[in-house]
């Protein structure tokens, strides 16, 4: 759209400098004066038409969000959902679902259209992808709290 606007305002510059130099022994003031009411007339069109598709684009791009955001909530009710919709837990961010499944547990990211991976969701897929998961078990009973990190050889897992 920006090139659109910057080639009518280029051509309306060039249809003013061919006329000024055709007709350049024969133009007068006033008509000079004219040429520049239209082109200035011409300018004010296209930033007000400027305008209208600016604040058009901003109301679309919001209601694609708050689609996206229902989305998001229904998701879990879709036939190819890879989890059963009782055994998730709706995070939103930066993950949108938690599956706590028997034998694993799924983090779960909706997205629709064009839209992509966070630098911080992909960061999260990559740490998946290496393994490099932790739980963390928080005693606040404990003077003071104790927090101990939970390994296969952890004496207290319960």
């Amino acid at each position: 759209m920006i090139s659109i606007i910057i080639i009518a305002i280029l051509s309306s510059l060039i249809v003013t400098f061919v006329v000024a130099r055709k007709y350049e022994g024969e133009i007068n003031a006033r008509r000079v004066e004219d040429l520049t009411k239209e082109v200035k007339s011409f300018e004010e069109s296209l930033y007000f038409q400027i305008e209208a598709n600016s604040k058009l684009l901003s109301q679309k791009k919001s209601s694609e969000v708050r689609l996206g955001f229902i989305a998001e909530k229904l998701a879990p009710f879709l036939d190819n959902f890879p989890v059963d919709p009782g055994e998730v837990q709706f995070l939103g961010n930066p993950i949108d679902y938690i599956g706590f499944l028997k034998d694993h547990i799924a983090l779960i990211e909706i997205k629709s259209g064009k839209s992509k991976l966070s630098k911080k969701q992909r960061n999260i897929r990559n740490l998946v992808e290496k393994k490099a998961i932790k739980f963390y078990l928080v005693d606040i009973d404990g003077d003071p709290p104790i927090m101990e990190e939970v390994t296969a050889e952890s004496t207290r897992l319960d």
